[in-house]
């Protein structure tokens, strides 16, 4: 160890003379910087040295190398002002030279580790680029199968070298080794449609598209013209021509149309890189492109035909296409709405389902609302009362076509009476209400709970019409599922806060109903909610008598339990007796004692709490007998 060492504090020799020499460091400091490097070298020497010993050896080097460069600046102004100047020497290359190779001793050391990789490459990229060749080829030696290492490959060689065949070859490469990678696939797309974008800049700046100018533009592109030159394989030089240019950009987007072909082959089943590839081609603005972007919907179209979200991406892209036509004054508003429909109506032929419906409503429903955060064109609609008109009338359409299809959602249902209102039209709405709750939507509470809205609202202050409302909320909560009936409980505690009539008659149909319930944590939420109501409006005895008979009807929930355990607990706080909550407490372990470890210790908690230690005693050896693993109460017991 200690041989190796020296061997690296001996080369360091001829650098540190140098900064010496040259007046950038005294003596003291260069034995401190000899020091320091010392005890590096032997950190790194031990038989297992850790990936942090290199780092901060790096991050020493660093530091000492802007240390350096900072001395240097003042050097070099002292310098100036005597007529001398600064002539690079040893130090100025020793010390990136010295950075270089711990990370290649650290990469040696840590070959999986891919961020030291990347480290050592981005440090290398600012130091030359071919210390960075040789960096990067070990790197996808060691690590074939990272895609954004070959992309970042070919990345520099297009835009630092560029070097678009180079580019081309690790693209290609990667994809031998990654062949499923999708950002590897759009990432070469990307590429050939910025060389061909490139290359039209370049023709269109060398004035070889054929058109004139003005003569300051004109001689401009011959200085131009006659600077830019390309060379063949025997390296002799030609002019660039409009043909050279052309065939590259050719070849530049067949290459595009294969590097397509090839990824679909590749992942056949993946709806979304088709969409990628087509958002690739709308940054792209070239005539010649329109082809392959016909070629992608059509694929889209014919592979994906039973995919509502991919019918719903291509018809918002349509809309977003069209809005710009329209901005440009090519297209109006209602053209381009129709295009965008019909494809929401194809959509709907060859894939009728209630999902689609939706999606198509959802768009709709934006529209009227501007609230498409996608769409920066949709408030060229604001204003104007034929197109809203327009949406508002296949809104309609499509909620009737969705009920006749028998495909109507709760969702599709509350829009409808939902746009009915918006637009003034309170009977139609109560009328749809009324029919979607006697027919398609008798069980969904949250049709009922709109139904209900709109009768309380409308209902005169009457006994008469007080009845009918309440006779109402007795049908929907005999209707509904009492795990969708939380919307109804809420309208009827807001109504009948102070109708203890009411009360009793909708708490007999609470007590039927959670007879025969099976919603488990959403049952219990609701039973909870309702006997805190009860609790607020009638007083305790009356929450009390509640619980009492709702906990006597087969399988309560523990949560529900823990609930009116709460609840007693707060009334022993204001002098109420604890018996009730040891009652609680029982009834619970009877049932979950078993297993329920958790609703033993809170059982001990609270006779210990209350001061009874006998009783908390015989809670403890209870427990011990009736759970299954009863380790973690008795640990839990002794901790406290």
């Amino acid at each position: 160890m200690g041989d190796t060492v020296q061997y690296h504090l001996e080369r360091m020799v001829p650098e540190l003379e140098d900064l010496e020499k040259r007046g950038l460091f005294s003596r003291s400091e260069i034995k401190e910087i000899v020091r320091r490097r010392r005890d590096f070298e032997y950190l790194l020497k031990r038989p297992s040295p850790l990936k942090q010993d290199f780092l901060r050896y790096i991050e020493y080097e660093k530091q000492l190398e802007a240390l350096r460069k900072l001395k240097k600046k003042a050097l070099i102004k002292n310098m100036s002002q005597s007529g001398e100047q600064w002539r690079n020497s040893l130090c100025d290359r020793s010390c990136a030279m010295r950075i270089m190779l711990i990370y290649e001793r650290a990469v040696t050391r840590f070959k999986g580790d891919l961020n030291l990789w990347l480290q050592y490459i981005e440090f290398c990229k600012s130091h030359g680029s071919k210390r960075m060749q040789r960096v990067m080829t070990k790197a996808l030696k060691l690590h074939s199968t990272v895609p954004g290492l070959w992309i970042y490959a070919a990345v520099w060689e297009f835009e630092h070298n560029l070097n678009v065949t180079a580019a081309r070859a690790l693209m290609q490469r990667g994809l031998r080794m990654c062949p499923t990678s999708e950002n590897l696939w759009l990432e070469y797309f990307r590429m050939e449609l910025t060389y061909v974008q490139k290359l039209r800049s370049r023709k269109l700046l060398l004035g070889l598209d054929g058109g004139g100018g003005n003569p300051v533009e004109n001689s401009m592109t011959m200085m131009l013209d006659s600077q830019e030159q390309e060379y063949t394989n025997d390296g002799t030089a030609h002019k660039i021509s409009s043909d050279t240019l052309e065939s590259e950009s050719k070849l530049s987007q067949n290459i595009a149309s294969a590097v397509y072909r090839n990824a679909v082959a590749a992942i056949p089943s993946s709806a979304r890189l088709r969409q990628n590839f087509l958002e690739l081609l709308d940054s792209v603005d070239s005539e010649h492109t329109h082809v392959l972007e016909e070629t992608i919907c059509e694929s889209l179209a014919q592979d994906f035909p039973t995919d509502e979200d991919c019918w719903d991406w291509q018809a918002r892209r349509l809309f977003e296409k069209s809005m710009k036509q329209v901005q440009d004054n090519k297209v109006n508003v209602q053209e381009a709405l129709r295009q965008t429909c019909q494809v929401y109506e194809n959509a709907l032929q060859t894939l009728a389902s209630t999902s689609m419906y939706e999606r198509f409503s959802i768009f709709l429903e934006e529209l009227l609302s501007f609230n498409m955060v996608n769409c920066k064109y949709v408030k060229l609609l604001e204003g104007n009362d034929e197109n809203l008109e327009m949406v508002v009338k296949k809104l309609v359409q499509l909620y009737e076509q969705a009920e006749k299809a028998g495909l109507a959602s709760a969702f599709l249902a509350e829009k409808h009476i939902g746009l009915l209102l918006r637009w003034g039209k309170l009977e139609n709405a109560t009328d749809l209400a009324t029919l979607l709750c006697s027919s398609s939507m008798q069980t969904c509470g949250r049709i009922w709970a709109l139904r209900l809205t709109l009768k309380t609202k409308s209902s005169l202050d009457s006994e008469k019409e007080k009845i009918a409302v309440l006779e109402l909320f007795q049908e929907a909560l005999l209707q509904v599922p009492i795990i969708q009936a939380k919307p109804i409980w809420k309208l009827a505690m807001e109504y009948f806060a102070s109708n203890n009539f009411a009360i009793e008659k909708l708490l007999c149909v609470l007590k039927s109903s959670l007879t025969c319930a099976t919603g488990g944590e959403v049952t219990a939420e609701l039973t909870c909610a309702i006997i805190d109501w009860i609790l607020l409006s009638q007083g305790m005895d009356k929450a009390r008598q509640l619980y009492s008979e709702i906990l006597a009807l087969p399988g309560p929930s523990v949560r529900l339990f823990r609930h009116c355990i709460l609840i007693e607990a707060r009334s022993v706080a204001m002098g109420e007796a604890f018996h009730h909550v040891r009652r609680l407490f029982n009834a619970a372990v009877e049932i979950y004692g078993k297993k329920d470890t958790e609703l033993w210790c809170d059982y001990w908690s609270a006779e210990m709490k209350a001061g009874n230690i006998d009783a908390a005693s015989g809670v403890y050896w209870r427990a011990r007998k009736m759970l299954q693993d009863p380790s973690t109460f008795i640990q839990r017991v002794h901790s406290v």
